[in-house]
């Protein structure tokens, strides 16, 4: 009977004592506090990109020779985070990327209006004003018009 109890012991024992460091693995030192950080939040894996879409009068694409994209509430130039090849695809489709998830830690939990202006032989052809944020995750369109037309 005692070695009965012996091993109900034990395992009893084991019971209580092994999930305990897994339960204070779970558990962080900030889990009750409402700080807004980002630290357990689970993101997806896609990469967001927003873009604008410039098509002339007959609906064709317009291959813009360059763009800027400025941050109007600091007058920062945001510079493009694409190659020479996503590029031509750009000029190709008529879709601009102006904003990205590279900018997300920049403007994480804020939003901000990006002004995006394009230009043809060195004239401004098109400009248009986009507000974006960004969350822990993501970038996205708060309002602004991005199918546009150049006359």
């Amino acid at each position: 009977m005692r070695k009965a109890n012996t091993v109900l012991s034990k395992l009893l024992m084991a019971a209580i004592t092994l999930p305990l460091p897994f339960l204070l693995l779970a558990c962080g030192s900030d889990d009750d506090s409402n700080s807004g950080g980002c630290e357990n939040v689970a993101c997806t894996l896609i990469y967001i990109s927003l873009s604008v879409t410039i098509v002339d009068g007959t609906d064709a694409p317009v291959a813009l020779d360059s763009y800027t994209v400025i941050d109007t509430q600091n007058n920062r130039n945001l510079p493009p985070d694409f190659s020479a090849d996503s590029f031509e695809n750009m000029q190709a489709t008529g879709r601009y990327v102006f904003f990205s998830d590279f900018w997300r830690d920049d403007y994480r939990n804020e939003s901000t209006v990006l002004r995006f202006t394009g230009f043809l032989n060195g004239t401004e052809v098109i400009m248009t004003e986009l507000e974006v944020n960004a969350d822990c995750c993501h970038v996205s369109l708060v309002s602004g018009d991005v199918d546009l037309i150049v006359d």
